[in-house]
């Protein structure tokens, strides 16, 4: 059976420990390797290359991270490491859902998130937030606030497109 992203959700429920800690291990010894990367490109490359290497290495931070750990994580809580326990990397298992901010995108459907700190990080819809309790994972739109700007996977929102909600 394969483990790959947006696998069914019993693949993900089948996953045996041995593997989920491999893999567990495997991630994030690559998100260091990764991380290594752009410090290096930022110091021996223009201005312009680092910022897209950097944009891209978040895309593919990001997508470990909501399609490979945090399924594990679901399954086996105790190999989830202490650095990403911390408010707003992974849904929060503990509280139900309740929407904080009401996002308006220009010829879409309003979307309602969940932010979990006020000051910003990682937020999660409703249906991203049932799917990661099931232990589906997050499936994308990877949607983040980063000092009260919005973004939709790597596109900027403006301020007008996001009302908060009581």
């Amino acid at each position: 059976m394969a483990f790959l992203p947006g696998a069914p959700a019993a693949s993900w429920r089948d996953m045996t420990r041995e593997t989920a800690q491999m893999l567990n291990e495997l991630m994030l010894a690559m998100g260091r390797q990764l991380d290594e990367s752009v410090v290096a490109v930022q110091q021996r490359e223009p201005v312009e290359v680092y910022r897209k290497y950097r944009r891209t290495v978040g895309d593919l931070l990001g997508t470990m991270l909501m399609e490979v750990l945090n399924p594990i994580y679901a399954q086996y809580p105790d190999l989830e490491p202490e650095m990403l326990k911390k408010p707003g990397h992974s849904p929060d298992r503990t509280r139900p859902f309740k929407a904080t901010h009401r996002i308006h995108i220009p010829g879409e459907a309003a979307v309602e998130v969940m932010l979990y700190e006020p000051s910003g990080g990682i937020a999660h819809t409703l249906e991203q937030w049932t799917a990661f309790q099931r232990g589906e994972g997050v499936q994308g739109p990877f949607w983040w606030c980063l000092k009260r700007r919005w973004w939709r996977d790597n596109q900027s929102l403006g301020g007008d497109e996001v009302e908060v909600l009581p």
